[in-house]
């Protein structure tokens, strides 16, 4: 019985050791992984610049309304 407890302990510490081997990651899945954060980072890029000509355009509607500077007289100055 114990010989049989000690032969399925090592196969399966053997079974877990094969599991948690690191593997080898090849260039092309590296050059992969790298164009896909490249493409995340220009699509977010394209996002925040959107976001900022919106709240450009929205402050200059702001600015160049006459009604503003009755509203915030300390503007007008």
């Amino acid at each position: 019985m114990l010989t049989w407890f000690t032969r399925q302990t090592e196969e399966l510490n053997q079974e877990v050791a094969g599991h948690t081997e690191k593997k080898p990651i090849s260039k092309t899945e590296v050059t992969h992984r790298s164009g896909d954060q490249a493409s995340v980072q220009l699509s977010m890029k394209a996002t925040l610049e959107g976001m900022l000509a919106e709240t450009q355009a929205c402050f200059r509607a702001q600015l160049t309304d006459p009604g503003a500077y009755q509203q915030y007289p300390s503007l007008a100055e």
